[in-house]
């Protein structure tokens, strides 16, 4: 399967860089479809002042948040993002607060608004760092492959969280990352909640993964009531996942759900740019290129999944898997990104359907979101595509506010007044956001290379874009329309722009 022309049972004549591995799934068996609670009337009412409350959440909405130390030493904030400071959330009843800590203290945790258990976490990412080889739980076990018939013996852990892990497994001479979901048995309610999310990552991924540029599905292996059958088939409509005696009989004594996925030795982008300071590299031409075609490999792929009707609803710096491990590899010609995270995804049953479920991660969602008003699942996508790429620019979160060394001529007793007034939540609400680092670049940094200038100007006008009231907001699709962003297609591998048409 190392050939340029890899099989995939949706599109076999589909072209694309190669991956290795690429699931072959029978035809027996069922699969329950994927879901969209709804929410109670309460929560489609009008939102109170206090932003930083959400009601009667109905799915998980995830914490990540800013990187404002980003620019401390790289080996500190590796510690610091190894030992995080676990934090309980309160207990939630009947409406869900919009807690945040930082993101290199504590990865983002996802939590179901459930008054039984507060602080459960989705199964689709893990929440800490690794621990070493050895020291992992994981250590000599070996994991089998069904549809595949390959037997892989760990190797690395990737990712650990309370509920689930991801690991670097090796069999036959391929290297894999394994999804391993433990679920907590305690009730039908949290079984069929896990339950939602790996049926509709499968779901999704099937149909999706054949793209060079979103995570391949290679394989998988559960013990929950989710059949073979309609992977294959997306669900003519949507109905709330159940559990039979049974399943849940099963589930409690085999616990431990796989996917296989294919391995991305790069990491995902936040790690990417916390080991290659912009400080660094701010006079680097090489490492500008890169961050444009970074960017432009997201914006193509997520048109894609546009064209196709399906939402991500997750998009950020940890979903942003990078191929390749050295920035002379990822300069290459073959396409350097995956998508990942397919957990809270979701395939409209029209073009023009409106959603109302609530979830995302916190700093990246958009406004209409976080107030519960139905909203166009696209451009909420764009709007967390802005935030990404703002991020990069500006190595922070766009509503966080700026350092004081950042904010020349503000007092810095007044950035101290602003941040205890106004939260995070409250500023995404009302769009209040602003460029700083990127301003003193264009203006004030005479020593920079023009071509690096004109890189960060287009990068910056996509966001001018994308951060705006939703009626004045473009989808990407449209974006990548415009004769002025023809850019976007050019430098990208010729598979990633047929793609995205």
């Amino acid at each position: 399967m190392n050939s340029d022309n890899i099989y995939h049972p949706i599109s076999p004549s589909a072209k694309r860089h190669p991956k290795d591995l690429q699931i072959k799934v029978p035809s027996n068996g069922k699969l329950g479809e994927p879901f969209t609670s709804t929410p109670s009337p309460a929560s489609t009412s009008s939102v109170s002042s206090r932003f930083e409350t959400i009601t009667h959440l109905p799915t998980p909405i995830i914490n990540t948040n800013s990187f404002i130390n980003y620019d401390t030493t790289t080996d500190s904030l590796r510690e610091t993002f190894s030992q995080p400071r676990m934090i309980s959330p309160p207990r939630i009843v009947s409406d869900y607060k919009l807690s945040r800590h930082h993101s290199l203290n504590e990865k983002g945790r996802r939590f179901v608004s459930n008054p039984e258990r507060a602080n459960t976490e989705s199964p689709i990412t893990p929440t800490t760092s690794p621990t070493s080889p050895s020291s992992s739980k994981w250590y000599s076990q070996r994991f089998v492959a069904p549809h595949l018939g390959i037997e892989f013996e760990f190797v690395d852990e990737l990712g650990v969280g309370n509920f689930s892990n991801v690991i670097l497994a090796e069999g036959e001479g391929k290297l894999v990352a394994i999804k391993i979901i433990s679920i907590p048995a305690d009730s039908k309610k949290h079984v069929s909640n896990f339950k939602s999310f790996v049926s509709r990552e499968l779901n999704v991924l099937y149909h999706v993964s054949y793209h060079p540029c979103i995570t391949s599905l290679v394989d998988y292996d559960i013990t929950l009531d989710i059949s073979n059958d309609d992977v294959c088939n997306f669900p003519k409509d949507e109905k709330e996942m159940t559990v039979s005696d049974q399943e849940y009989e099963n589930v409690q004594v085999h616990n431990q759900q796989l996917i296989f996925l294919n391995y991305c030795p790069g990491g995902n982008l936040l790690h990417f740019l916390l080991s290659h300071k912009q400080a660094n590299y701010l006079h680097d031409l090489q490492y500008w290129h890169l961050i444009k075609r970074i960017v432009c490999e997201v914006i193509l792929t997520v048109a894609f999944l546009h064209n196709k009707n399906i939402i991500h609803r997750d998009i950020k710096l940890e979903n942003i898997l990078l191929l390749h491990d050295s920035i002379d590899q990822l300069t290459d010609t073959n396409p350097i990104v995956n998508i990942s995270d397919f957990g809270l995804s979701k395939r409209l049953q029209h073009p023009d359907q409106l959603l109302d479920t609530r979830c995302g991660s916190q700093d990246y969602i958009s406004p209409e979101v976080l107030l519960g008003a139905k909203y166009n699942g696209k451009l909420s996508d764009s709007w967390s595509i802005g935030v990404l790429i703002f991020s990069i620019l500006e190595n922070r979160l766009p509503f966080d506010l700026p350092p004081t060394t950042q904010s020349p001529g503000v007092s810095p007793s007044v950035l101290k007044r602003k941040r205890s007034k106004n939260s995070v939540a409250h500023r995404i609400a009302t769009i209040d956001w602003d460029w700083h680092r990127v301003n003193t670049y264009l203006t004030n940094t005479d020593d920079l290379a023009m071509e690096i200038k004109k890189i960060i100007t287009q990068l910056k006008s996509i966001v001018d874009l994308l951060l705006v009231r939703k009626d004045k907001r473009i989808d990407v699709v449209e974006l990548i329309a415009k004769p002025e962003y023809a850019w976007i297609r050019h430098g990208v591998p010729d598979d990633v722009v047929e793609f995205s048409k």
